[in-house]
């Protein structure tokens, strides 16, 4: 696991939103996290802090939904198969463009405002050359849907 600066930028064109579920209350998820180095502990404060994600707790466990890199997933994945923590992972990126009723209104707010931020249209349109329309990611088609019809937020 690498060192990442705060706050962390992904790489746009790797971007995921993931729903993972725990199956552990809150008690149960802190002491399975509880021995986390201080490298791991940067790590998840880095990320919490950078990069938008929506958490909460209910009758099965604990839920969150991420939008992040698949660098950071991987390494995401890798502490958790460290320290033994159950998990079970939903792709949601296609569901941010529909009207999909699985992610929260003012969380997909926040996550399109991040793209706004992060994506731009020049490094969009040369990836669109070299790999074509149907390789692009749904953030990407997201962000020239918005870009083209003048609805960029920042």
């Amino acid at each position: 696991m690498k060192l990442y600066e705060h706050p962390y930028v992904p790489q746009s064109d790797k971007l995921m939103l993931v729903k993972i579920d725990y199956p552990y209350t809150e008690e149960e998820l802190e002491d399975k996290l509880s021995s986390l180095t201080k490298l791991e502990g940067a790590f998840i404060t880095a990320m919490s802090q950078s990069l938008p994600f929506h958490c909460w707790y209910h009758s099965k466990g604990y839920s969150e939904i991420d939008l992040i890199d698949q660098e950071v997933f991987q390494d995401l994945k890798y502490l958790l198969h460290k320290y033994n923590v159950e998990y079970q992972v939903t792709d949601l990126s296609d569901d941010l463009i529909s009207n999909s009723t699985k992610i929260n209104h003012s969380f997909k707010f926040e996550v399109i405002e991040f793209i706004d931020r992060i994506m731009h249209v020049d490094e969009i349109l040369d990836r669109l050359h070299v790999v074509g329309r149907n390789r692009l990611n749904p953030f990407e088609l997201l962000y020239l849907d918005r870009y083209s019809k003048g609805i960029i937020t920042f």
